[in-house]
Parts: structure tokens; sequence; C-alpha cells
């Protein structure tokens, strides 16, 4: 326990040292280099970083829907609106399709989000880019057959946002986008 004592030495509050009994782990160091343990993520630069939905994230999608909302924006950008799972209450979020000959594929750059659990559940979602919407069916994709879809989404291209979150690049080995392929979702969009 501290001792807080006040100006005329009366005990004012007396809390736990939550460090002394242990409750606040102590920082891990390494005895070898005397320097602290890296986290996972830094010490293998290969291992995508996990989605966490910050301050910049949610400015940057408010910002690209609201432009692709108005139909300005990269040609290859959609709004995928799909029902909460719980709420029911409708969200929206910017995403790039990839267009093969066989249709249209939603890949989940940034893996298991909450939009794609909602789009999961729903089963549906809206596509839409200005004024043109359009309400499909989505049926996820097989493990086993997302490789050719991975390497054409990459081909697409990663900004510095989607980049940390997956870690596919056009010249990625088939090995590389197997080990990826479990992490990040892919839908097939068909008409409904």
């Amino acid at each position: 326990m501290r001792d807080n004592t006040g100006a005329s030495g009366t005990t004012i509050c007396a809390a736990p040292d939550r460090k002394a009994a242990g409750s606040i782990p102590a920082r891990r160091t390494n005895p070898a280099a005397g320097s602290s343990v890296r986290p996972w993520r830094l010490q293998n630069a290969r291992i995508a970083k996990e989605y966490r939905h910050t301050f910049g994230m949610r400015v940057g999608n408010g910002l690209l829907t609201r432009l692709v909302g108005v139909g300005i924006g990269p040609p290859g950008l959609r709004l995928v609106t799909v029902r909460g799972r719980t709420t029911g209450k409708e969200y929206s979020t910017p995403v790039w399709l990839v267009q093969q000959s066989d249709g249209r594929y939603w890949v989940a750059v940034f893996g298991e989000t909450n939009t794609i659990k909602n789009a999961r559940a729903a089963g549906r979602a809206t596509i839409s880019r200005g004024s043109a919407h359009e309400d499909v069916r989505l049926k996820e994709v097989p493990v086993s057959e997302r490789l050719p879809l991975l390497r054409a989404r990459s081909a697409l291209g990663t900004g510095p946002m989607v980049r940390p979150y997956f870690d596919a690049t056009p010249e990625s080995s088939d090995a590389e986008l197997a080990a990826i392929a479990l992490r990040h979702t892919v839908f097939k969009l068909e008409p409904l």
C-alpha cells in the first residue's frame, strides 16, 4: 500500500501499489541484448497487422465513403453496404472489387472485420457508386480457391493504408498466398 499523506501529515487515501502487487506486469527484457523484447509483429515483418478501427481509419473511410457515394474517386472503388447482424443498421465501407471472367469478387484486405462478419451473417449486400445501386447475394469462396483472387487483388495495388494488413504482392509465391488465404475472406457477388 502506498501512503498518500496530505500537507498536515494525515492519510488522505490508501491505494494498493499495483506494480508491487504484480497486477501490472513488469517489462520483458532480453537479458542477452539488454533491450526490450519486441512484439511479435515487429519481429516478423511478413505477419500482417491486425485491423483496428482507429480515428485515422474512421476519418479516411468516412471521406472515401462520401466521395464514392457521390461518384467521385478512383473508378474501381465501390461502396459495400451491409446490414448489422445485431442492430439491423446499415453500414457502408469503400472497397475495391476484383473483376474476373466469371464475375466480381470482394476480397477482404483488412481480414475478419465487423463488416465481413455482418456480410457473412446477412448473405447479401448493396454495391453502389454515385446514384447506381445494385443488390447482390454474397457467396463465400472456399479457402482452397482464393489464391488467384488474392493475386488479382494484389495486382490492383495497395496503398499505405492497406499495405500493413494485406501482405501480398503480384510477385508473391503460391505458398505465401496460401498462408494468408485463411485470414482474407473472399465473397463472390451474384445478382439477386
